[in-house]
C-alpha cells in the first residue's frame, strides 16, 4: 500500500527514479517493522556501526560518482579507494575473513 501510493506521488515528478525512490522507502519501512517485531521475541545482534559506516561511505562514493564524469577509470579508482576504507576501518582480518567466507560461498554452489 505505501510503496503504490508513493509510486503515484513519486512517479508524477520523477519517472522511473521516483518509482525506485518509492520501493526503497517501502521496503525500509518493512525492513524496520520486521526487525522490531523479529526483536521482540528473538534478539538479533547487529553491529550498528559497521552498517552505518558502510552505508554512509557508499553513499558519498555514489554522490561523488553522480557528479564526476562517469567514466570506467573513476570507476576503478573509487573501487580501490572503498577497499581502502575498509581496510583501514575494518581491518586487514576482518576484511579477509568476510572475504574468504564469500569466496567459499560461491565455490560451494
Amino acid at each position: 500500500i505505501i510503496n503504490i501510493s508513493l509510486n503515484f506521488l513519486f512517479i508524477k515528478y520523477w519517472g522511473m527514479l521516483g518509482a525506485a525512490l518509492a520501493t526503497l522507502v517501502a521496503y525500509f519501512g518493512m525492513f524496520i517493522i520486521i526487525y522490531y517485531k523479529s526483536n521482540q521475541w528473538l534478539k538479533i545482534a547487529c553491529n550498528w556501526r559497521s552498517i552505518g559506516l558502510h552505508l554512509i561511505i557508499t553513499a558519498t562514493f555514489i554522490l561523488f560518482f553522480e557528479v564526476t564524469e562517469k567514466s570506467l577509470l573513476i570507476s576503478i579508482e573509487f573501487t580501490f579507494i572503498y577497499l581502502g576504507l575498509l581496510l583501514f576501518f575494518q581491518g586487514k582480518t576482518k576484511l579477509l575473513s568476510d572475504f574468504n567466507y564469500l569466496k567459499s560461498s560461491f565455490s560451494d554452489a
